[in-house]
């Protein structure tokens, strides 16, 4: 047990520092992005600088990067989270759910089953009546 919580915990530093990484990574390519549309702008007219402060000002570039980590985030942890309930054998909640509907249809047919034999049973039986074949 203290194994698997070992390996547990080693699962989650790893996906939280790829997280990072990757988050990182994203940050600093939107910074460039920003920086060269900011150069390109300033570079041609002054009106370019009132452009890229209007700019910046309406995107919030902040607001963007956390939108963007947060959704990585829930990427990562859904992965994880299968990753996890395929690795150490452990049945989801929608897996559970599927099979107790399917359960609920069966014990239907079974009771619906159960009463048309029940139905069959006190049924007399008709006598059975010989034929004899006339030639």
């Amino acid at each position: 047990m203290k194994e698997m919580a070992n390996q547990l915990r080693e699962k989650v530093m790893e996906k939280v520092q790829t997280a990072q990484k990757q988050v990182h990574g994203l940050e600093e390519d939107v910074q460039k992005f920003v920086s060269t549309v900011q150069d390109k702008l300033v570079s041609n007219s002054a009106d370019g600088i009132r452009k890229v402060d209007e700019l910046l000002k309406t995107v919030a570039v902040k607001d963007f990067i956390e939108r963007i980590r947060g959704v990585e985030m829930v990427k990562q942890g859904q992965e994880f989270g299968k990753d996890l309930l395929n690795r150490f054998g452990i049945v989801s909640t929608a897996d559970m759910s599927s099979v107790k509907e399917e359960l609920t249809g069966l014990k239907q047919t079974i009771s619906s089953l159960e009463k048309k034999m029940s139905t069959l049973s006190q049924r007399p039986s008709a006598p059975r009546t010989s034929k004899k074949s006339v030639r």
